[in-house]
């Protein structure tokens, strides 16, 4: 094979009906021919529309743009429907982003770029002439998407050319608007509230017969009987619901389908093949009849002669199938063969009836087994052989009849007990992923001091949910994509955080990856060991989104949660890896604050000229200290508090200026500093010091002795300073007990060594 071709496909979050069908088709079209197919995430957070939900799209495409792909698939019709603000063009403003010349888009044609087109016509025209000339219902109202989407005018605009047609005039009343995801309950209920007398409602998706269902339950109204409601698209729940829906399908799986192989040519340069793809009209029973002849392909194929086996077998997997590839019918058809010659066998073979039951529960265990089973419905399957039973019923009488009858209502049983435990197991599984997607933040809030272990925490639950593969990276500055013309990403993304084939690696500081190259760096051509990741050929990218910024990207390989659940996915990482990067923004201001704050400190608890301890910090330092020996068992030792006063310093003002007097006050200091050693030292002001020490023999033993070490130490200074002055300090102290009542009588004992200070200041001055 040639080179693995990396194909974009842009707007993924749904995952029910019609977008659904647009993304099975298109990742098994792509994986069919080994290549690679890359999801981009629009991260829309609900199925409703957003007033601002073309910001989300916008960021999807901008990311897409700057990466490097060898093609782009968009779907155009998807892409307008989550849009309610914006004209027709919405999505072209967007695509506009990406190379025309490596562009496919389907739904919609658009000059200068390669299309592949559906026709809504002439299945809506077929749809719309049963409902008055077979049924001749003649007040038949319109509920229509919206005014953005080219489908929607395509549908309508029949409708209108059909009533006029025949004759039948429309009201304003009888025409309005919906979303295509069906959430439009107001919508329906005005229009019933209008047209009381109304005989059909023809809808423009199959998501919006489903709420005029829901609303016609609710006033007491049963769709089909009262009124004829009609869909269009076909999805999965489209013949399961009650009564099964008349629509139109316009199979969104084939359009993609096609899609799929259309891209790959346009990436080797071939001519294109398919543009368009027709829709049929669905006859069921939501439109009128109460009875409806079995049309099964299944039984058409049974009453042959001679019978193809091989055929039945492949049109009961095609009618099971949902989403599955070639590969996996494949692989699975000899089961589905093995089946059908049982069940034909006995149902056709007088000789092999009543000889026992001709399905059991080992045989939807069989057909469901393993992890094939997410590709089948067993709703279908049990309709299917339903059929089948009907059919061989029809053709016996008497005794042969019955047992058929009985075989049909034992198997009925056994599929009702199968649904009910696969509906339970379902719910069980998604309430389980819920959990898991939850914890994502919860981990990242837990561990958010640890940034490291909060990774590897938030990524341990995306192991739980089942993938293997996936990479977080951030931009070095958050990225503004809210009301922008365009987003101004840089180059470069840093890895946080790596799982690879279920190990998780967090590196130690973030690894650098240029953007463009995020696809060859995490996604070989040839799934070399080179690749940062060994991701399976179809895997999904998109940006982590917070407000109004994009903060980094998410590259999830694949797993057991859907889209719409992944959107969830990508939601609660952004929240966690911005919440780590808020707890990281406040460590750095905690500790700018903390330094700021010890700064502080020092600044107002000490004197700016000589760097000792001012009187408010000599005075916390010295309760701190008197604290500290209560507590450790000094209590009752000695202490002493000191007043020192500079001798002469404003005779060294006066002489030798300012300047001079800073030098003698700082070197005064520095002096005391020494002499006090691990005691305190402070200066009151102007020329005045404070001090304080523990008598326990590190400082002295009696205040007494602090004098003349003051005197040494000045002495050995003045006579190297060279200065034409002499530093001399008088001392005055007071001794004291510690014990609980020191800090009340602290201002006691310092007057006390004041007193005692101008007393041996007297003295000095009388020596001299």
């Amino acid at each position: 094979m040639g080179k693995r071709f990396n194909i974009a496909y842009l707007i993924s979050h749904k995952t029910v009906g019609y977008p659904l069908g647009i993304q099975n088709g298109i990742r098994n079209a792509i994986e069919e021919q080994g290549h690679n197919l890359i999801n981009i995430m629009d991260l829309l957070p609900s199925n409703t529309f957003l007033e601002w939900s073309h910001n989300y799209i916008h960021a999807a495409f901008e990311l897409a743009a700057r990466m490097d792909f060898d093609a782009y698939v968009v779907p155009v019709g998807v892409v307008n429907a989550f849009n309610s603000r914006s004209s027709g063009k919405f999505a072209m403003k967007y695509v506009e982003l990406l190379d025309p010349k490596k562009t496919l888009l389907i739904e919609e044609y658009h000059e200068g770029y390669r299309c592949i087109t559906k026709d809504n016509k002439p299945g809506i025209r077929q749809l719309i002439r049963h409902l008055i000339e077979y049924h001749g219902y003649r007040k038949i109202c319109f509920l229509s998407g919206p005014a953005t989407s080219f489908g929607a005018k395509e549908r309508e605009t029949v409708y209108f050319e059909e009533m006029e047609r025949h004759g039948l005039p429309v009201e304003d009343r009888m025409f309005a608007r919906g979303i295509f995801s069906g959430a439009c309950d107001e919508v329906v209920e005005e229009l019933l509230s209008k047209n009381p007398d109304v005989e059909a409602i023809a809808c423009a998706s199959d998501h919006m017969a489903e709420t005029v269902y829901r609303v016609m339950k609710k006033h007491g109204l049963t769709p089909g009987k009262d009124i004829a409601v009609t869909g269009f698209d076909d999805v999965l729940i489209a013949a399961e619901m009650t009564p099964p829906l008349t629509t139109v399908r316009l199979s969104a799986y084939d359009l993609a389908y096609k899609a799929g192989y259309e891209v790959i040519r346009l990436c080797e340069g071939k001519p294109q093949e398919t543009d368009c793809i027709e829709s049929l009209f669905v006859h069921r029973l939501s439109c009128g009849e109460t009875v409806k002849e079995n049309d099964s392909k299944l039984v058409q194929l049974m009453s042959q002669t001679p019978v193809d086996r091989e055929a039945m077998a492949k049109q009961l997997l095609e009618d099971v199938a949902e989403a599955a590839s070639k590969q996996v019918k494949q692989e699975c058809y000899p089961r589905f063969k093995n089946f059908i010659d049982k069940i034909y066998n006995v149902l056709m073979d007088r000789e092999n009836r009543g000889s026992g039951h001709i399905v059991g529960q080992d045989d939807i265990v069989d057909i469901f087994r393993y992890d094939y089973s997410k590709f089948f419905s067993l709703k279908k399957f049990g309709d299917a052989v339903t059929d089948c039973y009907d059919y061989a019923a029809s053709r016996l009488e008497g005794d042969q009849k019955i047992w058929i009858l009985n075989e049909q209502a034992r198997f009925q049983r056994i599929m009702r007990k199968n649904i009910a435990e696969q509906y339970d197991q379902n719910i069980w599984d998604s309430q389980k992923r819920q959990h898991y997607i939850t914890r994502i933040t919860m981990d990242a809030l837990m561990n958010s001091m640890d940034r490291k272990k909060a990774f590897k925490a938030m990524f341990e639950n995306l192991i739980n949910l089942g993938v293997k593969d996936a990479a977080l990276l951030s931009f070095s500055e958050p990225i503004e994509y809210f009301h922008r013309n365009s987003i101004h990403m840089g180059d470069n993304l840093y890895l946080e955080v790596a799982l690879s084939d279920g190990e998780i690696r967090v590196p130690e500081t973030p690894e650098s990856y240029k953007i463009f190259r995020l696809v060859e760096n995490f996604m070989s051509q040839d799934m070399s060991k080179h690749a940062l990741l060994q991701l399976d050929p179809s895997f999904t990218v998109g940006a982590l989104l917070t407000g109004r910024e994009m903060i980094g990207v998410l590259i999830v390989g694949p797993s057991i949660i859907d889209s719409t659940e992944l959107v969830r996915v990508y939601h609660q990482m952004a929240v966690g890896m911005q919440h780590l990067e808020l707890i990281h923004h406040e460590q750095e201001l905690i500790e700018v604050l903390n330094r700021n704050n010890l700064r502080l400190s020092r600044e107002s608890e000490h004197d700016m000229l000589t760097g000792v301890f001012n009187r408010r910090g000599f005075m916390n330092n010295l309760e701190q200290r008197i604290s500290h020996a209560i507590m450790y068992d000094k209590f009752n030792s000695k202490a002493a508090i000191f007043y020192m006063d500079m001798d002469g310093l404003k005779q060294i003002n006066d002489t030798y200026g300012h300047d001079e007097g800073d030098f003698a006050i700082r070197n005064s200091a520095d002096i005391l500093s020494k002499a006090f050693g691990n005691g305190l030292v402070g200066r009151q002001g102007g020329d005045e010091f404070l001090g304080f020490c523990l008598l326990d023999g590190s400082v002295v033993v009696e205040p007494g002795d602090m004098i003349p070490k003051v005197d040494k130490l000045m002495e050995e200074f003045n006579e190297k300073s060279g200065k034409p002055f002499k530093l001399r300090i008088s001392i005055g102290h007071m001794e004291f007990p510690i014990d609980f009542n020191t800090m009340k009588n602290l201002s006691s004992y310092m007057e006390s060594a004041d007193t005692m200070l101008y007393e041996n200041k007297r003295k000095r001055k009388g020596l001299k």
